[in-house]
């Protein structure tokens, strides 16, 4: 594939040329085309200004940026600027993902009847959709597969034309969300536009995104994998202090590397969710003003400690928003957002960060994010509160190179290539039930890398249960099931091998709760993971089997490959057998592997296994 093949220059309205634009200098559609290209892009000369399209080669994958610059004697304000792409004929089918709460990328295809659109309004970059969008050639059996860099709100969609009532072309095209856009472009100054990332694929099941996984891995390495441990789901708000003092050396013990108390900690007194904002630690309940006790106990055991902030986002009632009511903007009667575009809005929250960095000896942060609004009253698609924000986390960053960022927003909100760029990992979903992890995670595979995406475990183990042909109760182990612990759901130990595999692993259990036999299991799955931690930060992955009785994921660096398989329930077959994509010869249980894949036999149901390929040199 070459990016040149994705336009058609033939001057035809609608889906001609690389871009099209409204604006107060011109209307451009697809016709009187002036774009040159060249075998990095194109420039294209206008009245009133000029586009240069820059793309990029990392291997199979292409990215792209346009920049507009006004070369015109007054101001140019642009209501929509598309990033298009034409492909001939009308056999394809589309992938998108929907993105909702405890549900995320929830992804399907289906054939492109009229149109289809994937967007969001909302600085939550993953608000209902996934920034990406593939189509299928059910000719060719090939597709493309685009993703974007949302620093703004966006909106990618498909379209069959056809101009002229014989030949049809499927068109997409990429773009700053554009109901209401008013980006003003003054006279000498240029603006450039999100970057999209694309490649060619042939697998369905998993769009090749190991393609993908080796462009981020290379523009986005990640810091070493942590082990975290998080206090919400073992005591969700309902915390003091020797609740969290009795789970730090248990944390130590089983090897967490970070300690992190999650929303709580801070108010009058008050619930914690009526108190965002009001970041002083709470005198009257909660910890009662000993968390820098709590960070100190967290240190001496070996650990680093993390706290939970929302940095974007205040109640209304929130003593700063009384204060300073224009560093917000939206007071939807209970929530404000930050106007991080404002500089002296983003200096007080710079200080008010760096000031608990100090107090408490902070080396993590929790940024959430709990609200959404879905209009930028300013009309630029929120270009210039996402600026704001990526300077607030450089300059935190800046101050305190060493220190770890995690980005949540409700779960997955932020799980997303650009956020790639600001958080050096994401809480992933607020569902940790421990299967429907494995599906969110497997399909979020798709968009970013395995690496920056947390798997967390959320246990409780409980005995007496009769057990057939046993004469003796057994204790058996439980997952929460959903986002609460309003349902549960029991687990095997062999399950956390692989459910703990490919990603930064949280725990966010009462380990007094838990058997010490299941303490144990978590301390040997965690050395294990410790052990082979540059291989999964390094590795890409893709799914190679997806089926009710099994999944399949491939993860691969240069010399190594793994196989992570996790069976369904029930488990009805006598054997299973999966097969690697492999180049080369590679060797498997210290033979030489013959090609013939990976049989398991009588597999477990809610099993997990894991086959290590090494490469013969």
């Amino acid at each position: 594939m070459t990016f040149k093949k994705l336009h058609d220059t033939r001057g035809i309205n609608g889906i001609s040329d690389a871009f099209s634009i409204h604006s107060s200098a011109e209307i451009h559609d697809g016709n009187k085309i002036t774009t040159v290209f060249s075998d990095n892009g194109f420039t294209c000369v206008r009245e009133k200004f000029t586009v240069e399209g820059k793309y990029q080669s990392f291997d199979q994958v292409y990215t792209r940026k346009d920049t507009l610059t006004n070369i015109s004697n007054e101001d140019i304000h642009v209501n929509s600027y598309k990033y298009r792409f034409a492909f001939p004929g009308d056999e394809y089918e589309v992938y998108t993902e929907y993105n909702n709460w405890c549900d995320e990328a929830k992804g399907a295809w289906c054939d492109i009847n009229t149109s289809v659109e994937a967007f969001s309004k909302s600085p939550r970059t993953n608000d209902s959709h996934i920034p990406m969008l593939a189509i299928y050639n059910k000719q060719t059996k090939r597709g493309v597969v685009f993703h974007l860099y949302t620093n703004c709100a966006w909106k990618m969609s498909v379209r069959k034309q056809s101009p002229n009532n014989q030949c049809i072309f499927t068109v997409v095209e990429i773009s700053p969300f554009d109901e209401a856009l008013d980006l003003c472009v003054k006279k000498g100054e240029n603006f450039t536009f999100p970057t999209a990332v694309f490649y060619e694929f042939t697998d369905k099941t998993s769009l090749d995104s190991h393609k993908l996984h080796k462009y981020l891995n290379k523009v986005h390495p990640r810091k070493k994998l942590p082990v975290i441990y998080n206090t919400w789901l073992a005591f969700f708000d309902q915390i003091n202090f020797d609740k969290i003092a009795s789970q730090i050396p248990l944390a130590s013990q089983i090897g967490c590397d970070y300690f992190t108390l999650d929303a709580g900690w801070f108010g009058n007194g008050e619930r914690w969710s009526d108190c965002v904002g009001d970041w002083q630690e709470n005198l009257t309940g909660g910890y009662f003003g000993k968390m820098r006790e709590i960070s100190d106990m967290v240190h001496e055991h070996g650990m680093k400690f993390g706290l939970w902030l929302e940095p974007e986002r205040a109640v209304a009632k929130a003593e700063i928003v009384k204060q300073h009511p224009e560093y917000f903007f939206d007071n939807n009667g209970y929530s404000c957002f930050l106007d991080f575009s404002r500089d002296d809005a983003r200096e007080y929250i710079t200080n008010k960060t760096v000031e608990l960095v100090e107090k408490y000896n902070i080396d993590y942060f929790k940024f959430d994010f709990n609200d959404s609004i879905t209009y930028d009253k300013k009309h630029r698609a929120f270009f210039d509160y996402h600026a704001g924000l990526e300077k607030y986390i450089s300059d935190i960053r800046a101050k305190y190179p060493d220190i770890y960022i995690e980005g949540c927003a409700s779960g997955g909100f932020v799980t997303n290539i650009n956020n790639m760029r600001l958080y050096d990992s994401v809480w992933l979903t607020d569902n940790q039930s421990i299967y429907e992890t494995v599906r969110i995670f497997k399909d979020s595979i798709k968009h970013v890398t395995p690496s920056f995406m947390e798997k967390w475990g959320a246990f409780l183990s409980a005995g007496g249960f009769p057990e057939y042909g046993n004469p003796n109760p057994v204790t058996r182990h439980f997952s929460t099931n959903d986002a609460t612990w309003a349902n549960i759901v029991n687990f095997n130990e062999g399950y956390l091998d692989g459910f703990f595999a490919g990603s930064p692993i949280g725990i966010t259990t009462d380990l007094t709760a838990i058997t010490s036999e299941l303490r144990e299991k978590l301390k040997q799955v965690i050395a294990k993971f410790k052990e082979d931690e540059p291989f999964w930060r390094n590795a890409s992955a893709r799914v190679i089997a997806d089926t009710n009785k099994v999944l399949a994921i491939q993860y691969e660096t240069e010399d190594v490959v793994k196989v992570v398989v996790y069976t369904g329930h029930p488990m009805t077959q006598t054997e299973m057998t999966v097969y690697p994509i492999l180049e080369g010869k590679y060797r498997l249980f210290g033979k030489e592997y013959d090609g013939g894949g990976v049989t398991i036999e009588m597999p477990m149901a809610r099993y997990t296994y894991i086959f290590t390929f090494e490469r013969e040199e």
